[in-house]
């Protein structure tokens, strides 16, 4: 025996369903249609060459990195995120490329930095948003 109320329950579910997919499809399109994901790849792409190269460098060194146009940062187990905000959909995602600087951090997020300082003091790599001092001991 069917209840009455049943099969408004399920429209109601439906219907949210439907505007949960098509918000979701809506932003996906527009940040892929403005170039936004294209824009935060690359950003994370550069970060991810610079902390390769930096590690490669002897002795120690820092790099300053001022293209970050805002976006926030997330470094955890060999990745590099840059996004908007938490719940983007669309993130620049870079994976590191194997090597012993993929262990080296733990999670590290900057959030809406204008830049960023990647610096290599005593073989250790870091990121930061202040230049290190290098004469303090």
């Amino acid at each position: 025996m069917k209840k009455r109320g049943a099969a408004t329950l399920w429209m109601l579910i439906e219907l949210v369903a439907a505007f949960l997919v098509a918000y979701i499809a809506v932003d996906v399109s527009l940040a892929y249609a403005q170039g936004t994901g294209f824009e935060k790849l690359n950003v994370a792409r550069e970060i991810g060459l610079n902390l390769v190269a930096i590690s490669s460098v002897p002795g120690d060194s820092y790099l300053v990195n001022d293209n970050l146009q805002g976006y926030s940062l997330r470094v955890y187990s060999g990745k590099i995120e840059v996004f908007e905000k938490e719940d983007d959909f669309v993130k620049g995602v870079y994976t590191l490329p194997k090597s012993d600087l993929v262990g080296n951090f733990g999670l590290k997020n900057l959030e809406g930095s204008k830049k960023i300082v990647i610096s290599k003091i005593d073989n250790k790599v870091m990121i930061s948003e202040k230049i290190p001092d290098f004469f303090d001991t």
